[in-house]
């Protein structure tokens, strides 16, 4: 994107509050993802940056020369009447750290574990009582839960254990494992698909049924019980109720379209089973960039490539989920499905 492009979409923004999704090419090449809050554009050493907020008190100052696309995002903001944009400016450039090609800086450092432990037992204990005690292995929510309270708490509660994951050395590891497999499921997945849409090619294409052909792929976590919640050792470290809130996480995010990762491929006339899966449109290609929001929370993870399927888990849906408890997921659902579809107008008779 030129930077004429960029500031048009950024002043469109900031007068609609609007937050943006950009895609951002770092210092090595990777591009990586952000959702942020424009602020405004300021010029620093010689160079465009697009000054932004993100959350948990983070700010990122983007060279916009580095911006590759640019779009906007799903929600709304509003500057707290309080903020004072001299202020803001010069403390991102005098007190960020520069990384990767972009400046990030951080108001509150200093974490309090204690502190972060007690308000996450008064936030589980809020969400016990709007759900209620488990009765048997599995709670159903009741029909006249406040959603909107829920997802209130469920975002404070991943917030609390975010933070206390900042401490947590042994998770770093435990976090590097569960991203490998999950981009290795999320591969495979596609793979299969492939495979089942070649078959369909090669077999040939039923004109006298076939108005449509589609593979449908999910990929999911899915609480069945107590084997679903993996223990890692170090749950008196966090103090959370793991195994009853990602019952109560999983229930309430049920319907959701996208619990990990999902694609779904529509036949193409043109295509040919010799072709090959990027041709095919059937390859992972989400995981070519580096879904690296959490980082904005979670500076530990930098010079980590997180995959598409942990940033679907623990970012881009509003579903509660935290990264100490994308950790303890034991139980993944990988479904994929081919649909046949045919249509029928009978003109009114």
């Amino acid at each position: 994107m030129n930077i004429k492009t960029v500031k048009k979409k950024v002043e469109d923004a900031i007068r609609k509050k609007t937050v943006l999704e950009l895609f951002y090419r770092t210092d090595d090449g990777i591009k990586m993802y952000f959702v942020v809050a424009p602020v405004c554009i300021k010029e620093h050493d010689g160079k465009q940056y697009l000054m932004t907020l993100g959350r948990l008190d983070r700010a990122f100052a983007f060279d916009i020369a580095r911006i590759t696309s640019m779009g906007e995002y799903w929600t709304t903001f509003n500057l707290d009447k309080k903020f004072n944009m001299e202020k803001f400016l010069v403390k991102v450039f005098s007190e960020g750290k520069y990384t990767d090609g972009y400046i990030v800086c951080a108001e509150n450092e200093d974490l309090d574990s204690e502190a972060l432990r007690n308000e996450l037992k008064k936030i589980e204990a809020d969400i016990k009582a709007l759900v209620g005690n488990r009765k048997d292995d599995y709670i159903d929510l009741p029909e006249n839960l406040d959603r909107n309270k829920m997802e209130e708490l469920l975002s404070s509660r991943s917030h609390c254990l975010n933070m206390l994951f900042r401490k947590d050395p042994d998770g770093i590891r435990h976090f590097i494992k569960i991203n490998g497999f999950l981009k290795d499921l999320t591969d495979r997945m596609y793979r299969r698909g492939a495979k089942i849409y070649r078959q369909y090619l090669t077999a040939g294409i039923d004109d006298g049924f076939d108005d449509d052909f589609m593979i449908d792929a999910d990929l999911r976590y899915y609480y069945n019980g107590k084997d679903a919640v993996a223990i890692l050792g170090d749950e008196e470290y966090y103090g959370s109720d793991f195994d009853y809130m990602l019952n109560v996480i999983c229930e309430f995010c049920h319907e959701s379209p996208v619990c990990g990762a999902s694609f779904t491929k529509s036949l193409r006339k043109t295509d040919r089973p010799e072709m090959s899966d990027k041709e095919l449109d059937l390859y992972n290609r989400a995981d070519d960039f580096d879904w690296g929001e959490l980082k904005i929370w979670i500076p530990e993870l930098e010079g980590i490539k997180i995959c598409h399927a942990v940033g679907e888990i623990c970012v881009y849906h509003t579903n509660g989920y935290s990264v100490p408890d994308l950790l303890r997921m034991n139980n993944f659902c990988c479904e994929v499905k081919a649909t046949y579809q045919h249509f029928l107008d009978r003109n009114g008779l």
